[in-house]
């Protein structure tokens, strides 16, 4: 009998598996096949890649928390924007407008118009 591989993702498993290990797919009433192609096979999955205006917003946002540092009471709403768009950027989830305002308005005006200017990140 042939190897067995999940329909979704393509990961090995083993023939009384009732779940893929990997994704969680249901394998009820499943025959085995051949695995299904996987483009990075045995790579692991690329860093998303996030835009240059990004990366310029996210350094100023950096810079304003800092420059903020001084006054201690900025750092309450300077350091969770700044993290929130660092990790919405390596994440590769997308930055709504809403941040991107509050990060203009509380954080750093050039940070935050670049990541307006950035359509990718929407």
């Amino acid at each position: 009998m042939g190897m067995k591989y999940c329909p979704k993702c393509g990961t090995a498993l083993s023939e009384d598996a009732k779940f893929c290990t990997s994704c969680g797919a249901k394998l009820e009433d499943y025959k085995p096949t051949e695995p299904v192609h996987k483009p990075n096979a045995g790579m692991s999955d690329p860093a998303p890649r996030s835009s240059d205006l990004c990366t310029v917003g996210l350094i100023f946002l950096i810079l304003g928390t800092v420059l903020h540092g001084f006054l201690i009471l900025p750092l309450a709403w300077c350091l969770p924007i700044t993290l929130t768009v660092r990790n919405r950027m390596r994440s590769g989830r997308p930055i709504g407008v809403g941040l991107k305002v509050c990060a203009l308005i509380f954080v750093s005006l050039i940070g935050g118009i670049a990541l307006l200017a950035d359509t990718d990140s929407n």
